[in-house]
């Protein structure tokens, strides 16, 4: 039984991945980079079969089978600067230790 505590934890790292991934989206690297930083994160959390799809306006991130996944829009316009997409980069990697 998913307990009170498990569910807003559940709920903390779905919405780190989703932020994480948005951010990633905007520095512009490849999307299967995009995609395997927030699987990673997923998984030092404990979600091994999180699933994780990207698409050029969209994030959709699943972190249990059989339980609908959270979507989160992507401003694909707005792009960081090469600092910005370091120090995102930098946070991502941060997130797996």
């Amino acid at each position: 039984m998913v307990t009170t505590e498990d569910e807003r934890q559940h709920e903390a790292v779905q919405s780190l991945i989703l932020t994480l991934g948005v951010a990633l989206t905007m520095t512009g690297d490849a999307v299967i980079e995009i995609q395997r930083r927030p699987r990673a994160t997923a998984a030092a959390y404990g979600y091994d079969n999180a699933a994780i799809s990207v698409l050029p306006t969209l994030l959709v991130v699943s972190l249990r089978d059989g339980r609908s996944g959270a979507v989160k829009t992507i401003d694909s316009i707005r792009q960081l600067r090469l600092d910005q997409s370091s120090q995102v980069i930098a946070i991502a990697r941060q997130c797996v230790r």
